[in-house]
């Protein structure tokens, strides 16, 4: 299965959203999790990747992921739109 390439930035972005949400220090890298989708980790922190390579589900703190979700759709739509 192939995921798809932004999956590490994705992760990366949500995990600096969520830490700073739970007032953790947060340092990883992109390629942190990049190298361990290429090696078939699909699950971070909590976090579910589907086959898709789309973050599916935070199981450790849903309602960050549900306000992450949220802002991003909104921005998405945003972009759309214009």
């Amino acid at each position: 299965m192939k995921i798809k390439s932004d999956t590490g930035q994705e992760l990366h972005e949500y995990m600096m959203f969520r830490a700073a949400r739970e007032r953790h220090v947060y340092e990883l890298t992109p390629e942190f999790f990049t190298a361990l989708l290429a090696g078939g980790v699909r699950t971070f922190f909590g976090i579910q990747v589907n086959e898709a390579g789309e973050l599916a589900a935070d199981n450790q703190n849903p309602r960050a992921f549900a306000a992450y979700s949220k802002n991003r759709l909104g921005r998405i739509t945003t972009s759309v739109s214009r």
